[in-house]
């Protein structure tokens, strides 16, 4: 009964119950969680971290550290040096890429700066001034030179 009502008192369902925030631990081998977004009409000063993946349709000036994947919109504009597992771009980065999978620009993408990655992409169309280095994983190994045949001693 309520209190000042005298009609039954409702219990909100599960459903509606508040549930407290609790803080984010998940690692890079962790399910992606929502990604973080910044929007087309938003600007973001100084560092941005995220350790799932990024969507950027705004502008970003400072640096980018991405978890798995950070997007580069169609109407996306970074000044920065972005990192992260695979870096796809198809609007502009003015600043250096480093991947440790994937680089990727769209026919839409323009990167001025310098790329670094196992694999490069670069679609017909798109713009890329600065230089590339295709790196190798660090867990492969390197391969042996071949050995030359031993002449006999004689």
């Amino acid at each position: 009964m309520g209190i000042f009502s005298g009609k039954p008192e409702k219990k909100p369902s599960p459903a509606a119950a508040v549930v407290p925030e609790r803080e984010q631990t998940s690692t890079v081998s962790e399910p992606a969680g929502e990604p973080t977004v910044i929007g087309k009409g938003a600007l973001v000063k100084g560092e941005l971290r995220s350790k799932h993946d990024m969507v950027i349709d705004g502008r970003v000036e400072g640096t980018v550290q991405g978890g798995q994947r950070v997007v580069i919109g169609k109407t996306g504009k970074v000044h920065a040096n972005i990192s992260a597992t695979v870096v796809s771009i198809r609007g502009e980065v003015q600043g250096d890429c480093t991947a440790s999978d994937k680089i990727e620009i769209t026919e839409t993408g323009r990167v001025f700066g310098n790329i670094s990655a196992q694999v490069i992409r670069v679609a017909a169309g798109a713009t890329f001034r600065g230089s590339s280095k295709m790196a190798k994983s660090s867990q492969s190994k390197p391969v042996p030179p071949p050995r030359k045949p031993t002449e006999p001693k004689g």
